[in-house]
């Protein structure tokens, strides 16, 4: 399974664990940690088919030269930020 699979597997089960409806309310408590969780798995990036992983990897490297400050991310973080910013869905 890819990384990008994986976000997508990872979203799905937390809709699964913790879902929210009229039936099942969530407490403020896990409708906090559900965002949470969701903050790090759901992404708004379409990477264009094609694109090797060199190329993704040049996309993370010059994200990080151009926003030192977002070093102290994690790398999980720092890649989908870079992502979205490569690769916005149009």
């Amino acid at each position: 399974m890819g990384y990008v699979d994986k976000w997508w597997n990872d979203a799905y089960w937390v809709e699964k664990v913790l879902p929210d409806t009229p039936d099942h309310p969530l407490d403020a408590d896990l409708k906090q940690k559900k965002s949470v969780m969701n903050m790090g798995i759901k992404r708004s990036f379409c990477i264009p088919k094609g694109a090797t992983s060199g190329q993704i990897k040049d996309v993370f490297c010059k994200y990080l030269n151009d926003n030192p400050a977002d070093r102290a991310k994690d790398s999980d973080v720092i890649l989908g930020d870079a992502l979205d910013a490569a690769f916005p869905c149009l």
